[in-house]
Order: C-alpha cells, then structure tokens, then sequence
C-alpha cells in the first residue's frame, strides 16, 4: 500500500510501516526487537507499540525484506540493517557535504593516488596520457574544485565515497528519478560492504568472493511513495 506523505518528514506507526512495505506486523514487530529496525529520535514519538519511525526504517525495512526473499537469515539481515543504519548515522553528522562537494573530494581522492605515485616514477616508465607532472599541478588545472571538498579530503576515503553514494541511492530524492540503481551486497574480507553495480573497486573483485546479491533499490523503494 503506497504512501501518500512525504518521506522526508512524516513520522509512521508500525502499521503504517507494514502496509508500506508488505511486511507482516510481527516480522516487524521481531525485528524491531532484535534492533534490525529503530525508531525516530526525538522526544514525544512514543515507546513500545506506539513508537514512531522515520522514512529511513521505512527503507531499510524494505531492503532487509527484499534480501530475506533471496535466503538471507536473520544474522545476514542484521549485518545489512548495521550498515545501512550506520550509513544514516555518518551521513547525518556530515549533511553539509553536498552530492557536487562528495563528488569533489572523490576526484580530488584519485587525483592524489594518481600524481603521487607518479612523481616517483622516472619520466621513461610515466604513462604517455598523464598530462600532469604532479597532483599540485593538477590542482592548479582545477581551480573549481571546492573549499568544502579539500577540507574532506583528508579522511574522505573509499568507504567514506561509498556511503555517501549509498545514502543518496537509498535515503534521498534520487531514488524517484533512476528505475535501474542496482547495489551489490557482499562479504570481503569478513566485512560486509555494499558498492553499486557499476562501480569496480580495487578492493572488490567479484571473481573472488564465494557469494554476492544484487538489488535494485529503485524498484524496491519507488513503489512504497510513488502512487
């Protein structure tokens, strides 16, 4: 049952979250318990049955019922549902960093990997297509990037990048404006990460991992709002 509020600030019962997701209130009802799903900060939005819960549990509920139709048992969901609420949390201390300023300080990120190790390389073994001599002279050449973007770029690594691009696929607008957002859900190295599908990490070779899923969350989160 679509709903018909703004998913941006509406406050739902467990009813309401159900209808939306098709879940059965007492999966909810576990999960909630077992820590899978929280409710909405904020005083004044109830405790146990009466307790309310933002767009984001809304989601997050979808993708972990999305995951159990593939097999994944209730430990598997609760490392997703970890990640996800851990995406909401980091995005939520960083709200001032804008999807232009995120892409910034990736460029920037590359750039540095990229020009650094070059200017330790002999000008005979440099690849004919480097256009730059240094990551300094490559920022010279990019007098756009932002002030908000080199102050991130410090501590804004891989799994920075990927959380924010993971937000903004599953927490914000853009989810209304893409049929096709598809994101691989994967153990590498003991850990659980998520990248999208056309993002192909150095860290993440597909070939080794023993299993993966892949989600559409357009598909899965358009029809909870969309009428």
């Amino acid at each position: 049952m679509p709903l018909s509020l703004s998913p941006f600030d509406g406050r739902y019962t467990r009813q309401q979250v159900s209808e939306a997701t098709d879940l059965e209130v007492d999966v909810l009802s576990y999960w909630i318990k077992e820590g899978l799903l929280k409710a909405a900060e904020g005083e004044g939005l109830g405790r146990g049955k009466h307790r309310l819960f933002g767009f984001e549990a809304i989601h997050i509920a979808a993708v972990l019922k999305e995951l159990g139709r593939y097999g994944v048992q209730v430990g598997g969901l609760r490392q997703v549902s970890e990640l996800l609420w851990g995406v909401v949390a980091f995005c939520s201390d960083h709200a001032d960093i804008t999807e232009d300023v995120r892409a910034d300080a990736s460029l920037l990120r590359r750039a540095r990997a990229r020009y650094s190790d070059k200017a330790s390389l002999s000008t005979d073994a440099r690849s004919p297509d480097d256009s730059f001599e240094s990551f300094e002279d490559w920022l010279e050449d990019h007098p756009n990037i932002s002030a908000k973007a080199l102050e991130i770029e410090p501590w804004f690594d891989e799994g920075a990048d990927l959380a924010f691009a993971l937000y903004a696929d599953l927490f914000t607008g853009s989810i209304f404006e893409s049929f096709d957002t598809r994101w691989i859900f994967a153990h590498a190295d003991d850990q659980l990460i998520a990248v999208p599908e056309d993002l192909h990490l150095e860290s993440l070779d597909l070939d080794r991992v023993r299993s993966y899923l892949m989600i559409n969350l357009s598909l899965i989160i358009r029809p909870i709002w969309m009428l």
